[in-house]
């Protein structure tokens, strides 16, 4: 008989082993801490990567600037101008036709620079070729070489003028003003800008 009563009471032991087990999941599905993160510690870190995305989003914009739109007489370029502590002459004599266009873009820049318009300011000067552009400021030893994107973005950080080789001509933009010399000219009277306010 006590045998009997060891067997009957081995299976009710093993009944109480597995009802522990089967508690124990139920304690892990009803909130005990697993290993790994909490949803409280989910939804933190997402919310710090969300305002991570957006603090990369508005860098990425304040590094590409304003938009730089066309301006039909070029006052807002001119204000900027007057109004600047520095200004940027980007040359740029990618694709000239010979060697007079190319001294004539440089000239324009010299002419420029002649004017006073840039009395009392810094003035950053950037050259481009098809090798690529340069620093022309600040004791350049020609190591400080960019493409001409880079070149843009540079001279960007202030008003600056882009003389260049095209059709003879200029246009003015909100922080930049273009200058196209013609290859073809039969007569150079060179390059003056006027900057007054207005």
């Amino acid at each position: 008989m006590a045998k009997k009563e060891a067997a009957a009471q081995k299976p009710k032991g093993n009944t109480q082993q597995e009802g522990k087990a089967s508690g124990a999941q139920a304690e892990n599905a009803q909130g005990t801490p697993k290993p790994g993160l909490s949803q409280r510690d989910r939804d933190a870190l997402f919310a710090l990567l969300a305002i991570a995305a957006l603090g990369a989003a508005a860098y990425a914009l304040f590094l590409s600037g304003q938009p730089d739109a066309p301006s039909p007489d070029g006052q807002e370029f001119y204000s900027l101008l007057i109004a600047s502590q520095g200004a940027t002459i980007l040359y740029d004599v990618r694709g000239v036709e010979d060697d007079a266009q190319n001294s004539r873009i440089y000239q324009c820049g010299v002419d420029i620079i002649s004017s006073g318009i840039f009395a009392g300011k810094s003035l950053y000067v950037i050259g481009c070729s098809e090798e690529g552009c340069l620093s022309m400021s600040g004791g350049s030893n020609g190591s400080n070489r960019m493409g001409i994107d880079q070149a843009k973005k540079e001279a960007s950080s202030a008003p600056y003028i882009l003389i260049k080789p095209g059709k003879s001509g200029y246009a003015f933009y909100q922080r930049h003003m273009e200058i196209m010399i013609a290859s073809n000219l039969t007569e150079w009277t060179g390059c003056k800008i006027t900057a007054t306010e207005g």
